[in-house]
């Protein structure tokens, strides 16, 4: 597979001559125990010992697996993943892990805070 301009990586399946890339936001939510990626691709558990590396190699095939499951992109395009990070309680060391590492393949990111689990009793809400 050859590197699209610029010499990031490409995902998925494109013609080798696609040489414009089309943005899909993809959600990769890191919580303390395992990280999620896409609506149900991929489920990987973190360890504190994990070393960057291979955590971003789980990722990038996370990653891969979604961009498959988005089917081939239209003539001359190849697929440009956009993760959105949701960062729950304890899941900031893995997103600090992974954001630069991916950026550096070419994969841009915006980040937003889960906030921390209520209690599951209810407080309130709207009333009728």
């Amino acid at each position: 597979e050859t590197p699209p301009p610029g010499g990031k990586k490409r995902w998925g399946k494109s013609h080798s001559r696609a040489g414009i890339g089309l943005e899909q936001k993809l959600e990769i939510h890191a919580k303390p125990d395992r990280i999620l990626i896409g609506p149900n691709d991929a489920a990987i558990p973190v360890n504190a010992g994990d070393k960057t590396e291979e955590l971003m190699q789980r990722v990038t095939h996370g990653i891969e697996q979604s961009v498959h499951n988005w089917g081939p992109p239209p003539a001359n395009f190849y697929w440009l993943p956009v993760v959105k990070f949701v960062v729950y309680p304890g899941g900031n060391s893995t997103y600090e892990r992974l954001r630069g590492p991916l950026e550096r393949v070419g994969v841009t990111s915006t980040v937003q805070y889960a906030a921390a689990p209520t209690s599951a009793k209810s407080t309130g809400g709207a009333r009728p």
